[in-house]
């Protein structure tokens, strides 16, 4: 599980410049920035520690929604920051196999890497 490490490092990284002084803030408390970037990471860390989890979103059975609006039995609206569930739960869903295939772009292309980055067989690798 690399995501507290890794979002700090994008926290050290992250440059918020201000658009009318051209100040640049490490963190911005008005932006989501930070927020959108720890749940990928979160959702990255699930998917690599979650095997059932990564076989449904390799199968498009699952999806995760960021920023996702919803609903209460009782009528109330909230937006969450990270919604996992089915497509018809979400509205403007993301592929979350597509957290999964960011390995891929990070080796190259080279599914070998990219399947041992993320514990699944090569064969999954190739169906996926």
């Amino acid at each position: 599980m690399d995501a507290p490490k890794d979002f700090a490092a994008w926290l050290t990284s992250h440059e918020h410049r201000d658009p009318l002084y051209g100040w640049v803030y490490r963190y911005h408390s008005r932006s989501d920035a930070h927020s959108i970037a720890l749940c990928k990471l979160v959702l990255r860390d699930l998917l690599e520690a979650c095997q059932p989890l990564r076989d449904h979103a390799l199968a498009d059975r699952v999806v995760y929604g960021i920023n996702a609006k919803h609903t209460f039995p009782n009528g109330k609206k909230k937006t969450l920051d990270l919604a996992i569930g089915t497509p018809a739960t979400i509205d403007r869903t993301e592929r979350l196999a597509r957290v999964i295939y960011d390995p891929l772009d990070r080796s190259d292309g080279n599914k070998r890497k990219a399947a041992a980055e993320l514990g699944i067989s090569l064969k999954m690798a190739y169906n996926g």
